[in-house]
This record gives structure tokens, C-alpha cells and sequence, in this order.
């Protein structure tokens, strides 16, 4: 009976067994798991969970679990069958260790170092209690925990546990992938060099393991060779080194070729430790020889060899050679391009942007080829390409293209919001950088909005960081100060000090940066005891930290400079005294800032007045200099900076340029950037300005013109108007150095005066020139899109002409975003316009272009206005340059003081009618009365300098500046007996580089003068008509159009009377027209309108005349919004220029009396502001007979912002407009007789010369001087 159950338990043990291993032998894995299972449990029922069958299935079932891939199953069981064999086997046994193996495996591929660690450790223990110290089982056992330190970085237990395992390295010998491991794996763990010597005793312990079990030819041994040679290398030990890898290199170009990567990885290596001991020769000649050798076998254009470029890049990059690593990458770069293998590419831009390359340019194209990449291919992540296009961004910014950055916020802003959490280091930085931007360009409201964002988020993600939201907060009130705005930045500032507070902050370069900052600020606003107070903190913050012993060194050196700038010298002289005490060690560095210090405490003595120990120690300061800084290139940039200043305020000029030049000379050297060397350059300038170094002096300023003329060009388009007007205005003190210059320098170079002269040409009228080169590209040309943005401008700023009608309290509320909605269409026509991508390239226009285009006996005269740098009481001054056809060069010809101007207006009386009769002089010639006293005076300021250099001259081209605008240059008394007018022909431009562009096709009759072919005349308006019954007249013979001024302007504050006589002017010409058979169309009473002026935009006529008020308002008589009286109209209080300047037309009064205008209906006042934004561009001439309409604010290099630049803008291309109020009758006659002259055949320059010729005759200037003819 019990024979019989014994052999059914045998049959079935032996059974189950057979059919385990059958599936198990052919990996069916899911069919051997449910029989290892039963096995198991028969093995627990027929043996006892004490015998070695259980044992053995436990381990059979753990195994089976591990090939399923259900790790934790196989875990448990191998941990019941570990416990099972410890007990039944010794522990040293090769069943317990190759358990405790893979127990020790399933940890790892779990990534659970730390219960590996655990098991073996207790493994370990059991076995030392045996005494079992150089059994298998305590040696594998030890290099297994050894790896598990090694990740676990616990490096001194992983050490000790290795060299356990190399204690027994002869019991083992035959072992050798366990003794190679535990070799490597020291390698590994002494490759910081941190303890060179056992370091080194391993490396040559595993060499020479190496060479005894596999011998010196073995590849084992040359692998053991390298990593000894990469350990001498890391240690810089590197001849030891080199002369190690020699054999490496031998070896693998014997056994495995030189295209084997095995080879061309030791060779790298080699070039790379010649780099390392400074022969760069060596290692760039190998490295040339061994590209040749791929070249010929692989290809230029093989991947192969472009990788092996590419590892060329790596050696010097790691050596710090970045000059050839950039050299190589760029190779490696155009070979993957031609490769056509995107992902490629982009990997390698990636490394080359990542050496940080000098030139901003050149990063500024790697970076956009990698945005393009990923854009076509999707090659980066999210968080990459964001990073990337902030990068970017950045990049233009800093180096002046904020067009290009501005343009790019869009995608930097989006792509921020993608790529990163939002509340993320990442997306914060990403509003900073955009603020950033937005500052660059003066768009302070969109910063504001980005530093706000910024702000808001740090203080969540940061709010247990309160120094770090301080840090930003510094950053963003820098940002500010250096945008000039110090308030803001005070506001700021205040808040980071604030919140350093609260954070308890130890760190004191934070606190240190925080107060030196504000107290900057605080010194710029004149807050004197608040910034000493904040400089003093600083001072001290700094001096709490010896590791910012620079730093406080910096502070006290700038506190020491505030305390002389605001004449406090004692404190001045006792910090001075408190550096140089702990600078003066000649030899150190600290020696460098003694040396600073000291020239600084020389400017001090001189601004106290000691002028004796002033000089005493600046001698010291040369003397000890000149022995401590053997290269030129060393002197530090403070000492340079203040020896110059203080021999140019001593007048030791020549000293002050040496020290000046050096200054600069040196900073060229560090740096390129425009924006760095501004400074330098400005000393420089300012030096040989004194010295009367004139050529260094043209330099400079050459090439402060070119970097400021390179970033507007590159940021125009970014700009709307008011932005281009800011920023213009920073431009033109460029040109206030260039007048400033050639009014010192009698004898300048021709090429100065021609760059002068160019700058001129460039910027006079740039912006109105700008505008009206859009608006011609988007009328003639077919882009749907950009017609599109055009309707939509126009469109909103017809909405805001409306508004700026109606009194300030009854307009939308949404005012100020449909204007920056406007500024923010015109941005986007600019950029989009493909035409104003090339404007300037093909519309440049220079002084030999100009010199070509004048006629026989022309002089083209560009009048000047500009601020004599350099002096104590800035002074603005007069001058003309002056190009004549028989000469290259222009002639550079200084005038008048403005104060001399002024002074002889206000002399002249305060009413328009005396002062004109007090300066120019007509009928009265030959008479003796107060013009010729104060005619005189004015042609002696103005043009008796230039006479000298118009000998044969008899026609001028002129454009005027500033107080010139007002001047009616033609009936300026000569002599006692003749006119200006007399002796030349006048024409008026925005800028003289219309000489050029004057000679455009137009309709000519046979003689080759203007023939004109049909005039609209608007005048007799009924100002007092309101709402409905203005009606339009039908308008035919479509094609022109005109306007008209009143006897008397009249004043803002009252009603404008009828003209009368206005009525009479267009009948007489409309007669006159039509004699000659040429068509005319008159608007007059109610006809006189608005509506019908504005309905002629894009369908204009050759001629228009307007008979009728226009008004200008200057700016100082503007009032507050605060205190609008009832009757105050709206135009009165407008900033715009161009919305104080305009034409009343019929029904004009209601809104002049300060009514708000009736809903649907124009409201008869057409401002220059409403008037730019028609199409006028067929019309020739615009006759504005009316009172003042050449005037309006004038605006740097913009010229008169009024009616003239109203109608240039909207494509007019003469003007003829008048200087001052114009009596009734006598404008109707001088108008008739102009177009009397033009309609018999003269040209309308002739035309216009010979009616006030004729008017002179029987008037006094006041009758007719006031037109001008403005081209």
C-alpha cells in the first residue's frame, strides 16, 4: 500500500517536472507558469517547506515569474526560496548566492538600489559569521553591493567594497570579468582625481592585471591603457598622459585600421592632449592630416566624414581653443546641411550655440535657422523651441534689431505658453525677456503689462523665496532706470528692499545689488540724503561678506564719487581714504582698484578746489600706472576714464585725448557692441574736440552715426509714428555732434561733410517720406492683405477724428485703445509691406545724387538747427549747408544764435502786421523806416554769411529749420534797393532730396511746363450751417480740387465770420480757367463742406483751391482737460499737432463753439489730422489760400506738423500756403494773378515769383510775402 502511493507521488513529481521543463525549454513561459506552480505546491505538501525539492521549485517558479515579466511575483518567490536555501544549503553555497544574484538583479531593474543594498548586506553578515571571507559568495557578493553604492553616489562604501573583491584578485585570477569589472568600476570612482595617488596605484594595477592574464597585445590591456591615459589627463598630467595614449593610438592603427572608431577616438584624444599642453600647432596639423585621410576615402559630403568634423569641433571645444572648435563646427555644419538630414542639423547648430560665439550676429543666424528647422520639421519639445525663440528674441534686442524682436513677441509669447507650466522659472523669464523688448523700443505701457505678469507669477512660485522675487523686482526697476524712467524705477526698487526685508535674506549680494540700485536712483532724483543712506547700506552689506570684498570695494568707490558729485568732499575724502587703505598692495589684484580709487580721489580734490593736491595725485596715479600695467591692453577702464576727464576740465587737452584713445582702444578690444562702446567713443570725442584733433574727433562721430543710423534702419518698421518721433529725436544729437564738430573745425575732411551732408539728406522729413511710401504700396499694389490692414487704419482713425471732435468728457471711453489699436495696424503694414523691406537700399539718396540733379546756377541749402554740445550753457545755433553743382563738397556755413533770432523778433513787435512791416520791405524800398534797420539785421544773421558762396548763383532749393519755417526768405531786404527775390529764384522742400526726385514725369504742354487741366475751388463756405442742411453738391469734371483762407483767421475762442470775398476769388478763377478751356468745379456756400472735400480722396483733381479760415494752434496755447470751459472746443486741448491745425469749412462753427457735432454729419472743421488720411496722390498742386497754413509745431528733422505735412502725406506734391494771417482782398488778387501767369504758359514756380513780383509793386509785404511755394 505505501509502495504503491510512493510510486504515484514519483510518477507524478517526475511527470510534472518533465512537462515544466518541456515548456520551459521552448520559452512558453504562459504554459510552464501554471505546472511550476503545482510543482511547488507538491513539493510543499510531499517534501516540507524544508527540503531542497521545495527549495528547487520555489526557485524554478520565481524564474518563470521573472521570464513574464512580472517582477514583483518573481521577487517574492526568490525571497521564499533565499529564505528556503539558507536554511538547507551552507550560505556560501552557489544555490544561495546565485538567489541572492538574482534578487539583486530584480532590484535593479526596479531601480531599488537601496533594497539591493539591503539584501546583500544582510547576505554579507550571515556569511561573516561563517568566516567565510574569501569564499565566491562574499566576493560576488561584494562587487554586487559595490554597484549599488556606486549609483547609490555613497562612493566610499562602493571603494571599499571593490577593493575587497581585488583582495582576493589571486583566489580569482581565472575569474577575470569579475576582477576586469571591479577594476573599471574603480576607474571609475577615482576618475575625479580627487586622491591622485590610489588613484593612479589602481589605474596601474589594472593595467598590469590586464597584461598578466591576456597579455601586452591584447585589446583588453590597450582599453586599460586608455583609461589610465584619461585618468593622468584629468589629472593634468598631461605628458604622462600623451606618452600612454601613444601606444593606445599605435596599437589600434596596427590591429584595427585608422578608419576604425576605435582608433579615431584615441587619435582625438592625442590632438586633444597637445591642445591641453599648449601646442596647438601639433595637434591642428594632426588633426588636418587625419580629415585629409577621411576626405579621400569617404567623401567630403559623407556622414562619416562629417561626423569626424564635427569630433575636431569637440577636441577644441574641450581644450578651450573656441576660435578652431568654431572653425571646425562651422565646417561640420555646412557639410550636414548639404546631408539633408534635418535632425542632424539641428543637433549640430544646437552644440555651436552652445560656445556662446562672440558675435551676436553670427548667433542671431544659428538661432534662426533652428527656429526655421523646427518649424518644417518638429524637431525640438515644446519647452525647447520656446527656449530657443526667447534666446532669439533676446538676441535681437541686444543688438539692436528690435524690429525683429518686437515682431518675433508674438511666437515667444505663445510658444511660452505652450512650452511651459505657467508657473514656471521658464514662463516667467519668458515675461521678463519680453518686457525687455518692449523697453528697448520705448513701448513702456506693453512692458509694464509683461513685468506685471512677471511680477504676479514670482510672487506665487517664489513666495517662500521672498529674495529671489526681490532679485526680479531689482531687474525690473533696472530696466527702468536705464529706459530714463527714474520714478517707476524708484517705486520698484523701494518694493525689492521691502521684500528683502522679509525675507531675512543672508545673503548679502543681494542686499548689496537691492540698495546700490536704488540708491542710484535716489541720486538721479536728486533725493540726496535718501541715496546716501541706501549707498551707505550697500557699502556696508558688502562689507559683511569677504567674498564680495569687489563688490564693496565697486560701492564704496561709486558712494565715495556720489558724496564729491553733490560737493559733500569730506565724506568724500574719509571713504577715499577708508579704499586706498585696503587696495595699496602693488602685486594684487586689489591694486588695480588702489590705482582707480586713487584717480578718482584726484577729481575730487579738484572739484573742492585743492587744485594743488589734485595735480600732486594724478602724477602719482601716471607714475604708479605706467609701472603696474606693462600691457596696454591690462589698464583698467576707470583709472583711463577719469585721467582724461580731469586733464581735459585742466585743459591739458592732449593728455586727455592720449588717456582717451587708450580708454577706447581697449574697449574695442573687449567688446564690439555699439551700445558698449558709446561711452568710450563719446569721451574720446569730447576730448579732441578740446585738443583740436579734428580727424580722431570725425572718427567718433562717424561711427556713432553709423551705429545709430544701422538701428533705425533695422527698427523702423517696428515703430509707429510717435515711437519713430522718440526715437528720431535720440538720432538728430548725433547730428547736434556733427554741426557741433564742423562749427569747430573750419577745416573738415570732404568726406565728413558729405556723411553730414547724407545724414541730412537720410533724415529731414524721413518718417513723412516713410508713410507716404506705405501708403503708394498699398494703393498700387496688389496685396490683398495689406489693403486690408489699410481699411482698417483708415477706418479707425476716421472713428478717432470723430471722437476728437466731440468735447474730451463726452468721448468713448475705449479712446486710448483705438489708438493703440491704430499705432498697432500701421506697425503691422510696415512689416508686412515687402516694399518697405527695400525702401531704403533703393531710395537712398546722397549728396552726388543730389549735386547731379541741380541745374546750372542752383545751390541746394539744408538750414540747420542744432544744441553746441560741449559747452556749459547749451546754446542752440544756426548753420547751413550749402552744395553747389561745380562742387562735390557741401560747404558747411554757420549763422545765428537762436537767441540772436529771438531777440530780433520780439523787437519787432507782437502782432503779425507789425512785425512783418518792421522786417520785410516791398514798395517801401528806398524809404528809410524801422526794416531797414531790423531787415537788415535779420539778412545779416541769416543769408549774408552764405552770399560769399553764391557768386553766379541765381536759384535756390532750400529747406529750412526750426525759427527758418517762419521767414519769408523772398522779401528779405538785400540792400536799400533790392530783395532776395530779386537776386534769386526760391523753392521751398521737406528736404533737398526731392532736387532729385522733382523731375518725375508730369503733363507738359510744348514748351515742357505743367499744363493745367482742371481745378476744383472751394470757398464762400457758410460756416454757421449745422446738422442736415450742409449738403453736397454734385461734383463733375472730376479730377481736381482747391481751398481757401479768410481775410482775418480770428481766434479760437470766438466764431469764424463769413468770407465774403471768398466768393468773388474762386468765381474770378473758375473764369479764368474756363477762358482757357480748362474744366472747373466750384463749392461754395453749404457746397463748401466737409463731406464733398473728404469725397474726393482717390479720385482727386490736378488743381485744388481752397478759399477759406484755417487755423492753427501752437501748443503753448493749449489748456488743460481740467478746466474746459462750455465754449471750449476740442481742438484747442489736443496734443496731436496735427488735430490744432486745420480748415473750416461750411457749418464749421457748431463745433468751434464747443458743441458736440451732430451724429452723421461732419462737423465742417477738416484738421490736418483728418486730411493726411485722404488720397490726394493725383493732385499737383493745393492752393490754400488761408491764414497760417504754413505753420504748425515743428519737430526735429520732421519739419512744420500742420497743414503742409497733412497734404504732403496725403500725396500732394506742391503747396502753396501762407506765414501769417492774410488780408481778404488782396489774397483773391495775388491768387488770380498767379494763375493767370501759370494758365499762359509759365511753369508754377515762375508763375507764383512773377505774381508777387507784380503784388510788391503796389503792396507791402504783409499783402502778399506770406505765401510760399512748398515743394
Amino acid at each position: 500500500m505505501l509502495l504503491g502511493a510512493s510510486r504515484v507521488k514519483a510518477q507524478t513529481w517526475e511527470q510534472l517536472n518533465d512537462s515544466f521543463h518541456y515548456y520551459f525549454e521552448r520559452e512558453d513561459y504562459k504554459q510552464a507558469l501554471p505546472v511550476a506552480q503545482k510543482i511547488v505546491d507538491v513539493a510543499r505538501n510531499d517534501f516540507g517547506e524544508a527540503d531542497q525539492q521545495y527549495a528547487t521549485a520555489l526557485n524554478n517558479l520565481a524564474y518563470t515569474f521573472y521570464k513574464t515579466g512580472n517582477l514583483a511575483a518573481a521577487e517574492d518567490n526568490f525571497l521564499e526560496c533565499f529564505t528556503v536555501k539558507l536554511r538547507v544549503y551552507e550560505p556560501e553555497d552557489e544555490r544561495c548566492l546565485s538567489t541572492a544574484q538574482m534578487l539583486s538583479d530584480i532590484y535593479k531593474e526596479q531601480q531599488n538600489y537601496k533594497e539591493a543594498e539591503k539584501l546583500l548586506t544582510g547576505y554579507l553578515q550571515i556569511l561573516s559569521k561563517k568566516n567565510k571571507q574569501q569564499s565566491k559568495a562574499i566576493v560576488y557578493s561584494l562587487f554586487m553591493r559595490g554597484d549599488s553604492y556606486r549609483v547609490l553616489q555613497q562612493n566610499d562604501r562602493a571603494i571599499i567594497d571593490f577593493l575587497g573583491v581585488l583582495k582576493n584578485e589571486k583566489e580569482f585570477i581565472t575569474d577575470t570579468s569579475l576582477l576586469y569589472g571591479a577594476y573599471e568600476a574603480l576607474a571609475d570612482l577615482y576618475g575625479d582625481v580627487s586622491d591622485l595617488q590610489k588613484g593612479e596605484r589602481i589605474f596601474l594595477r589594472h593595467t598590469e592585471f590586464c597584461k598578466a592574464v591576456d597579455g601586452d597585445q591584447s585589446e583588453k590591456y590597450v582599453l586599460s591603457l586608455f583609461r589610465q591615459a584619461a585618468f593622468y589627463g584629468r589629472a593634468k598630467q598631461y605628458l604622462q598622459s600623451q606618452r600612454t595614449l601613444d601606444k593606445v593610438v599605435d596599437w589600434y592603427s596596427k590591429n584595427k585600421g585608422m578608419e576604425s572608431e576605435e582608433y579615431l577616438s584615441a587619435y582625438n584624444n592625442s590632438m586633444l592632449l597637445l591642445c591641453k599642453l599648449g601646442n596647438y600647432a601639433a595637434a591642428d596639423s594632426m588633426m588636418d592630416v587625419q580629415l585629409d585621410r577621411l576626405k579621400k576615402k569617404l567623401g567630403e559630403s559623407s556622414p562619416a566624414f562629417e561626423n569626424a568634423v564635427h569630433k575636431a569641433g569637440m577636441i577644441f571645444m574641450q581644450a578651450e581653443n573656441q576660435s578652431k572648435a568654431e572653425e571646425y563646427f562651422k565646417k561640420s555644419i555646412a557639410i550636414s546641411r548639404r546631408l539633408n538630414n534635418p535632425a542632424l542639423l539641428m543637433s549640430r547648430l544646437n552644440v555651436f550655440d552652445s560656445l556662446n560665439v562672440n558675435s551676436r550676429e553670427e548667433r542671431i543666424f544659428i538661432l534662426e535657422e533652428m527656429v526655421a528647422l523646427h518649424e518644417k520639421h518638429k524637431l525640438l519639445t515644446d519647452s525647447a523651441y520656446a527656449t530657443k525663440l526667447l534666446f532669439l528674441g533676446g538676441s535681437y534686442e541686444r543688438s539692436g534689431y528690435s524690429d525683429k524682436a518686437v515682431n518675433l513677441v508674438p511666437k515667444m509669447d505663445n510658444a511660452a505658453k505652450k512650452g511651459y507650466k505657467e508657473r514656471s522659472n521658464g514662463f516667467i523669464d519668458s515675461r521678463t525677456i519680453i518686457a525687455n523688448i518692449y523697453v528697448s523700443v520705448g513701448m513702456l505701457d506693453k512692458a509694464d503689462s509683461y513685468y506685471q505678469q512677471s511680477l504676479k507669477l514670482a510672487k506665487e512660485v517664489w513666495k517662500d523665496r521672498k529674495d529671489r522675487y526681490a532679485g526680479l523686482l531689482k531687474k525690473v526697476g533696472q530696466m527702468y532706470s536705464y529706459a530714463g524712467f527714474d520714478k517707476k524705477a524708484e517705486e520698484i526698487l523701494m518694493m525689492a528692499r521691502q521684500w528683502m526685508e522679509e525675507s531675512q535674506s543672508t545673503d548679502y549680494s543681494d542686499w548689496s545689488s537691492v540698495l546700490y540700485e536704488l540708491a542710484t536712483v535716489k541720486s538721479t532724483l536728486k533725493k540726496t540724503t535718501e541715496a546716501e543712506s541706501a549707498f551707505r547700506a550697500a557699502v556696508n552689506y558688502a562689507k559683511k561678506d569677504t567674498a564680495l570684498f569687489y563688490e564693496y570695494l565697486q560701492y564704496a568707490i561709486l558712494f565715495a564719487e556720489f558724496f564729491t558729485d553733490n560737493k559733500l568732499f569730506d565724506k568724500a575724502d574719509s571713504l577715499y581714504r577708508e579704499i586706498t587703505g585696503v587696495t595699496n598692495y602693488p602685486g594684487k589684484q586689489s591694486y588695480n582698484v588702489f590705482l582707480s580709487t586713487l584717480s578718482a580721489w584726484g577729481l575730487c580734490k579738484y572739484k573742492s578746489g585743492d587744485t594743488v593736491n589734485a595735480a600732486r595725485i594724478i602724477d602719482s596715479v601716471v607714475q604708479l600706472s605706467h609701472r603696474f600695467y606693462k600691457n596696454n591692453q591690462t589698464w583698467d577702464d576707470g583709472v583711463l576714464f577719469r585721467l582724461s576727464h580731469y586733464y581735459r576740465v585742466t585743459g591739458q587737452y592732449n593728455e586727455a585725448v592720449y588717456y582717451a584713445e587708450k580708454h577706447y582702444q581697449i574697449a574695442a578690444l573687449k567688446d564690439q557692441d555699439d551700445k558698449t562702446l558709446f561711452a568710450p567713443r563719446i569721451i574720446l570725442l569730447f576730448a579732441c574736440l578740446h585738443a583740436g584733433q579734428y580727424s580722431k574727433a570725425e572718427e567718433m562721430i562717424a561711427a556713432m552715426n553709423k551705429s545709430s543710423l544701422k538701428y533705425m534702419l533695422n527698427n523702423l518698421d517696428a515703430f509707429s509714428d510717435a515711437e519713430r518721433e522718440k526715437y528720431l529725436s535720440k538720432i538728430n544729437r548725433n547730428l547736434h555732434l556733427s554741426n557741433t564738430m564742423l562749427l569747430r573745425n573750419k577745416n573738415a575732411t570732404p568726406a565728413f561733410l558729405k556723411e553730414s551732408f547724407n545724414e541730412l539728406l537720410l533724415l529731414k522729413s524721413l518718417i513723412l517720406a516713410e508713410n507716404r511710401k506705405l501708403i503708394e504700396s498699398v494703393i498700387g499694389g496688389s496685396d490683398t492683405t495689406l489693403q486690408r490692414l489699410y481699411g482698417q487704419w483708415l477706418s479707425t482713425r476716421n472713428l478717432l477724428s470723430r471722437e476728437y471732435a466731440k468735447p474730451v468728457k463726452e468721448r468713448r471711453g475705449d479712446i486710448i485703445q483705438l489708438e493703440e489699436q491704430a499705432e498697432s495696424l500701421q506697425k503691422e503694414m510696415n512689416q508686412k509691406s515687402a516694399f518697405l523691406g527695400n525702401r531704403q537700399r533703393s531710395k537712398t539718396i546722397s549728396v552726388s545724387d543730389v549735386q547731379s540733379a541741380l541745374q546750372e546756377e542752383e545751390a541746394a541749402i539744408e538750414f540747420v538747427s542744432f544744441v553746441v554740445t560741449n559747452e556749459r550753457n547749451d546754446s542752440i545755433m544756426y548753420a547751413a549747408h550749402l552744395l553747389l553743382k561745380n562742387n562735390p563738397v557741401p560747404v558747411f556755413i554757420p549763422l545765428c544764435t537762436e537767441k540772436q533770432l529771438q531777440k530780433l523778433f520780439d523787437s519787432a513787435g507782437s502782432t503779425a502786421t507789425g512785425m512783418v512791416n518792421r522786417i520785410y520791405r516791398g514798395i517801401d524800398l528806398g524809404t528809410n523806416n524801422t526794416a531797414v534797420s531790423l531787415g537788415k539785421e535779420l539778412y545779416n544773421l541769416i543769408w549774408a554769411p552764405l552770399e560769399p558762396h553764391l557768386k553766379g548763383i541765381k536759384k535756390i532749393s532750400y529747406t529750412p529749420s526750426r525759427k527758418l519755417f517762419n521767414i519769408a526768405f523772398q522779401a528779405l531786404p538785400a540792400d536799400s534797393s533790392l530783395l532776395l527775390m530779386d537776386k534769386y529764384e526760391f523753392r521751398q522742400y521737406f528736404s533737398t532730396k526731392q532736387v532729385v526726385l522733382r523731375n518725375e514725369k508730369v503733363t507738359t504742354n510744348t514748351t515742357g511746363t505743367l499744363q493745367p487741366k482742371n481745378i476744383f475751388l472751394f470757398g464762400d463756405a457758410s460756416f454757421n450751417v449745422a446738422g442736415k442742411t450742409t449738403s453736397k453738391q454734385p461734383m463733375k469734371n472730376k479730377g481736381t480740387s482747391g481751398f481757401y483762407l479768410p481775410a482775418s483767421r480770428g481766434n479760437q475762442n470766438s466764431l469764424w465770420t463769413d468770407l465774403p470775398g471768398t466768393a468773388e476769388e474762386v468765381k474770378k478763377i473758375k473764369k479764368q480757367f474756363e477762358l482757357n478751356k480748362v474744366p472747373a468745379a466750384v463749392f461754395t456756400q453749404t457746397a463748401a463742406s466737409e463731406e464733398n472735400l473728404k469725397a474726393l480722396s482717390g479720385n482727386s483733381p490736378q488743381i485744388l483751391h481752397i478759399a477759406t479760415h484755417g487755423f492753427f494752434l501752437p501748443e503753448q496755447e493749449k489748456k488743460s482737460d481740467d478746466i474746459v470751459t462750455n465754449n471750449q472746443n476740442a481742438y484747442t486741448l489736443a496734443n496731436d499737432p496735427l488735430l490744432r491745425s486745420g480748415l473750416i469749412l461750411s457749418g464749421g462753427n457748431h463745433v468751434w463753439s464747443g458743441k458736440t457735432p451732430i451724429e452723421g454729419v461732419e462737423d465742417g472743421i477738416a484738421t490736418a489730422y483728418e486730411i493726411s488720411q485722404l488720397n490726394l496722390s493725383n493732385t499737383e498742386l493745393v492752393v490754400l489760400s488761408a491764414c497760417e497754413t504754413a505753420l504748425g509745431d515743428v519737430r526735429g528733422s520732421e519739419g512744420v506738423f500742420g497743414l503742409q505735412r497733412a497734404f504732403k502725406m496725403a500725396g500732394v506734391k506742391k503747396m502753396i500756403v501762407s506765414l501769417w494771417q492774410v488780408p481778404d482782398k488782396e489774397t483773391a488778387e495775388l491768387m488770380t494773378s498767379f494763375y493767370n501767369y501759370w494758365l499762359k504758359g509759365k511753369t508754377i514756380e515762375q508763375a507764383f515769383a512773377q505774381a508777387q513780383s507784380d503784388m510788391r509793386k503796389k503792396y507791402s509785404p504783409y499783402y502778399w510775402a506770406a505765401f510760399v511755394l512748398v515743394e
